[in-house]
């Protein structure tokens, strides 16, 4: 799966964690520092949908968890569940100084 086409500095940092040949699983984890959560939450269904081997959505798990099935690159026989989480971490400039 690619990053967004309009990824840049300031966009989320990704983190992907691949299965194997007996667990056709993944998970991407979608670090966002941006104000804009609701804007990365809602980017997230419109991208992984025009991937050309999306197959389908498998639903929410809450609101920021969402499963997806893709049909394997070389064999469209086997499927792949993708799980993508996103969290919404605080910017450093965010973040309470300590005084002390």
């Amino acid at each position: 799966m690619a990053v967004h086409p309009q990824a840049t500095t300031q966009s989320p940092s990704v983190t992907y964690c691949k299965g194997n040949e007996r667990t056709p699983k993944a998970a991407i984890l979608v670090f966002n520092r941006n104000k804009d959560f609701s804007k990365v939450l809602s980017a997230i269904p419109e991208t992984v949908k025009v991937h050309p081997n999306f197959q389908k959505d498998e639903g929410k798990r809450g609101e920021t968890a969402f499963r997806y099935a893709f049909r394997h690159k070389d064999d469209a026989a086997k499927i792949l569940h993708l799980t993508i989480m996103a969290f919404d971490i605080p910017s450093p400039a965010d973040e309470p100084r300590s005084t002390g």
